[in-house]
């Protein structure tokens, strides 16, 4: 940290803290007596991500310093771009020629780095990779989520949407692509794995290649494969990874979408969409009056096919009519009415859940099986589901409504 020009009395601060560190252990729901910490501050400690920064910061710079070696050379896809090191968090990827010049520096930055912070490598968990070496042979690709897999997710997906259970079944009642359409479209708007696969990975990544210039990973792609042509038309490069080409590859999907920019955390989203393509739009209009668009309230307030519903069930009820011209108002005068202990009370609550249910039943017979009733007939038959599920004191309540 001095070497970093942190102030002597910052440094301080620090030291203190990983000296005088204290732990307690939550026995049986309450802290046991705390102890000191023997090893200074340990892993969770709210300090450790920020020292561990600075040291990672100690490192990175001694590994820069590489450039100015004479005999460091550089791995041959990393030199257009000065790359020696790339890390994430605790991860650190090194890079080099594969001479003992060049991994004898690298090995000098990584002592010189153990004996300034105490902190070494984890050998069981670092692994070395060579190219162009006839008596080791390492490779590594990146894949997009196979078909195959995909195919047993949406069939696990499909199962329990139908059945409700983690085990793959034949009972389908739509086919998994009507399920995965927007609701604008009658859909219920599940994801589309495939597509979402697609957008998320190779288009992503296209869309990122083609338009932007500041990250590391697109630079270098730029440097090694594209090099100045343009992207739209190219060839694919032949000699580029499987990753590379599927990413080039996705600009036949990509290049007529047009995406707005400025909503970067939508993209993906946007591509998605864009891939499913134009579908037909439900009409939305209220299947009850045909008269209206469908929304919540108009369905169970608006509507004159509800008011009837609700003018006869509240004559039958003998209360007063609680219509209001919001749903807020409606809600309201509704609690009210439902609210406290009494045999009206629970009668209403019984009534109003059950008229809710009965109206929405009504909406999807119309819609999905062509079958209708009259609001009376449907009053009807709310009251007399009411009547049967009511408890012997209500029921006798009840048996004195007359509609």
């Amino acid at each position: 940290m001095i070497e970093l020009g942190f102030p002597i009395k910052f440094l301080q601060w620090v030291l203190t803290c990983m000296k005088t560190v204290f732990y307690s252990i939550i026995i049986n729901g309450e802290p046991a007596e705390p102890f000191p910490a023997a090893k200074g501050l340990r892993q969770g400690d709210p300090m450790s991500p920020f020292l561990f920064a600075i040291a990672m910061e100690y490192l990175s710079r001694s590994l820069n310093g590489l450039r100015k070696e004479k005999e460091f050379k550089y791995h041959p896809r990393c030199a257009k771009h000065g790359i020696t090191h790339l890390s994430f968090a605790d991860d650190l990827l090194l890079f080099a020629r594969g001479d003992m010049t060049s991994i004898t520096q690298l090995q000098h930055c990584l002592n010189h780095f153990y004996a300034a912070s105490s902190l070494k490598a984890n050998h069981e968990k670092s692994s070395i990779f060579f190219g162009g070496v006839t008596q080791l042979a390492y490779w590594s690709q990146l894949f997009l989520i196979p078909s195959k897999v995909l195919k047993t997710i949406e069939a696990y997906c499909g199962s329990y949407v139908w059945s409700g259970v983690n085990t793959i079944t034949r009972r389908s009642l739509v086919a998994w692509d009507k399920l995965c359409t927007p609701k604008s479209v009658g859909g219920p708007n599940l994801i589309n794995l495939k597509l979402w696969n697609k957008a998320a990975a190779a288009a992503k990544n296209y869309w990122d290649l083609a338009n932007k210039e500041d990250k590391m990973w697109i630079k270098w792609i730029h440097a090694y494969y594209i090099k100045g042509q343009q992207i739209s038309n190219m060839p694919i490069p032949q000699q580029a990874s499987w990753l590379v080409r599927k990413m080039i590859e996705a600009r036949r999907s990509v290049t007529t979408i047009h995406i707005q920019q400025k909503q970067n955390n939508s993209m993906i989203r946007q591509l998605y969409l864009a891939m499913l393509g134009q579908l037909p739009k439900v009409d939305r209009e209220c299947s009850l009056c045909q008269k209206h668009d469908e929304n919540r309230n108009h369905i169970f307030i608006e509507c004159e096919y509800t008011k009837n519903v609700w003018t006869k069930l509240l004559k039958w009820m003998q209360r007063q009519q609680l219509w209001a011209t919001s749903w807020d108002q409606h809600w309201q005068r509704a609690a009210k009415n439902a609210r406290g202990k009494s045999s009206k009370a629970g009668i209403f609550r019984m009534v109003y859940a059950e008229a809710i249910h009965e109206i929405w039943n009504e909406r999807n017979l119309r819609i999905f099986e062509k079958q209708s009733k009259k609001a009376e007939d449907l009053a009807r038959n709310i009251a007399c589901i009411c009547n049967v599920r009511a408890t012997n004191q209500n029921r006798q309540l009840i048996q004195n409504f007359q509609f």
